[in-house]
């Protein structure tokens, strides 16, 4: 599995299902709204990282470099 291509499925897919939900009349005001969602101000920002790694204090006697 490939984090960018599923990311990019997801997003597409959710795109895709607001425009047959929200279905709009005027084009330019649905392809001005589908380009702000879809672009990077709209609601899908990131990339978003998370590195909380369980990690544990070492002791003050440990030889570190």
């Amino acid at each position: 599995m490939i984090p960018t291509a599923v990311a990019r499925q997801a997003r597409d897919n959710l795109l895709d299902y607001l425009r047959t939900t929200y279905g709009l009349r005027d084009e330019d005001f649905e392809r001005a709204l589908f380009d702000f969602l879809g672009g990077p101000e709209g609601i899908f920002r990131g990339p978003y990282l998370d590195i909380q790694l369980p990690f544990r204090q070492a002791p003050e006697e440990a030889d570190l470099p």
